[in-house]
């Protein structure tokens, strides 16, 4: 019976690919046709601004413009925050007047600003969304500290723990953005403490350590930008110390061989496209309405990593890096559902954060996000490592990604309500953004007293959509974090978040005890 219905929904599936893959062909010329209109159209508005609209920027590049219609001064849904924890307190007087002189006030040889995003937010104008210039720019509203607004001036002196830090990351991924204003902002806490609570001895000049908080909406740039912002723009760390997208791959062989391979590529492209779609279609008790979702979501950290000991689990297993932490995360998705009495479905799906390759040395969006399946039916730890490994291979060898690259330009270019409509993920449960860090410790030299780098780490809200448990994670040195999130519908408190990160660790150690014998993390 189960045989059956298992063919039943194979066949089900194809048939669903097969339809949407016939529309696509069919519909395709139609689209076509609409969009060239649209394009020239854009075109039309871009040059009347410079009669018209002389307080707009340029138009937001179209890979940005995806994320750029959520509404960055009223309950945004793509906010990135990464954070660095530095060994003694930054002069952030110092860093903040560096910053604007090297940064923001930057200019080419023509005169012209090189970054004048940092005095601009999103405007929109006839259907379109443009730069448009803050109307009284003041650095000191995008830097700050964070609880300046303390009275007189207790917030030099006040004493932050780790569990104060962790509602302040929890609030600020889903806090809006000044409204007029440039959705970016450094934010400084001093006198930081490593501990959940204020029993300990209050930290000396020697034992002293701060944070540093770069907040920015996803429109404005993404992960890789912001690396080469706080390394090598402000701290000069060559990015050549950070791992970077594997590059596209190119055909081998003979010219017509290639040739022939390249256009099969293309017409496949679509149909695996749509096989993506149909098959990443979640339907599970996890598996939300935006409008049930409740932003903040419930947040915890888990203890740093350290990354000598996936490896081992990876090498042990001849299976990837990143199968292993997906391996982990899928674990604590399936136990967590035992634990509350969720039906635990045959799979999961996750949204996941592809970097491409050539990144320009600019505040760019240069990313697509493709769908990975988490079969957390599986209860097998070995046998559910593998399908992760299959998976993964899957999705890094797939034509999707390349034809999802090309894609996004073109709905970019479109009117803000179709690439709202575009950009909304209706099919994920998970979203995984996992991006690597410099590979060793480093120090923070644009705030004047060279401060160490203790630890860098990165979370993000979760995006327009269904999606309502989000990992993110940023390697740095020899270990890593992983930031979980969850909807308080699915898991109702920080506590209840902080167990799903137990889980994590308690499957990393099974994956290590497969092959190693017990050990601790």
């Amino acid at each position: 019976m189960e045989r059956r219905k298992s063919i039943f929904k194979k066949l089900k599936a194809q048939f669903y690919i097969l339809i949407f893959f016939l529309l696509f062909l069919a519909l395709f010329p139609i689209c076509f046709s609409i969009c060239v209109p649209i394009y020239l159209f854009r075109f039309i508005v871009t040059m009347a601004r410079k009669v018209f609209r002389r307080d707009l920027g340029n138009l937001i590049n179209t890979r940005s413009a995806v994320i750029a219609t959520d509404n960055a001064s009223d309950n945004p849904k793509w906010n990135l925050c990464v954070w660095i924890t530095l060994d003694g307190n930054l002069d952030f007087v110092q860093f903040r007047q560096t910053f604007l002189h090297d940064i923001v006030l930057e200019t080419n040889s023509k005169g012209e600003l090189v970054n004048p995003e940092y005095q601009q937010y999103y405007a929109k104008w006839l259907g379109f969304l443009f730069w448009k210039w803050e109307k009284a720019f003041d650095i000191r509203e995008h830097m700050k500290y964070y609880f300046e607004n303390l009275k007189g001036g207790s917030y030099l002196e006040k004493v932050t723990t780790n569990k104060e830090l962790r509602q302040i990351i929890k609030g600020l991924t889903s806090e809006p953005f000044g409204h007029e204003k440039s959705p970016w902002e450094f934010l400084f806490i001093p006198n930081f403490r490593e501990e959940d609570d204020h029993s300990a001895p209050a930290p000396t000049t020697e034992s002293n350590k701060s944070v540093l908080i770069f907040r920015v909406h996803h429109g404005f740039c993404d992960g890789y930008a912001i690396l080469w912002l706080l390394l090598k723009r402000l701290n000069k760390v060559g990015l050549e110390r950070v791992a970077k997208p594997a590059k596209l791959p190119k055909g081998r062989g003979r010219t017509w061989r290639v040739l022939l391979n390249r256009i099969f590529s293309w017409l496949r492209a679509p149909y695996d496209f749509m096989t993506l779609m149909v098959e990443s279609k979640d339907k599970n008790e996890w598996h939300l309405s935006q409008e049930t979702l409740e932003r903040p979501f419930n947040t915890a950290f888990t203890p740093r990593i350290p990354l000598k000991y996936i490896k081992e689990i990876k090498n042990g297993n001849n299976v990837s890096f990143t199968s292993v932490i997906m391996a982990a995360l899928t674990a604590s998705i399936r136990n967590s559902m035992i634990e509350r009495g969720a039906k635990v479905p045959r799979k999961m799906t996750t949204a996941v954060a592809v970097p491409m390759p050539g990144h320009p040395d600019k505040l760019r969006n240069h990313f697509i996000f493709s769908f990975m399946s988490l079969p957390v039916g599986v209860s097998d730890p070995k046998k559910r490592l593998m399908k992760i490994e299959k998976n993964y291979k899957k999705l890094k060898q797939s034509s999707v990604n390349l034809f999802s690259f090309l894609m996004i330009p073109v709905f970019g270019g479109l009117f803000t309500w179709m690439i709202d409509w575009f950009s909304f993920n209706h099919f994920s449960t998970v979203l995984t953004s996992n991006f690597p860090g410099p590979a060793e410790s480093m120090h923070f030299i644009a705030g004047g007293n060279n401060n160490k780098v203790l630890d860098i780490n990165f979370s993000a809200g979760m995006g327009t959509g269904n999606v309502g448990v989000g990992f993110c994670m940023m390697s740095y040195a020899h270990g890593m974090r992983i930031i979980a999130s969850a909807d308080k519908n699915i898991l109702p408190t920080d506590e209840a978040v902080e167990e799903l990160n137990v889980k994590i660790e308690e499957e990393l150690k099974v994956l290590r005890n497969l092959h190693c014998g017990n050990t601790t993390v």
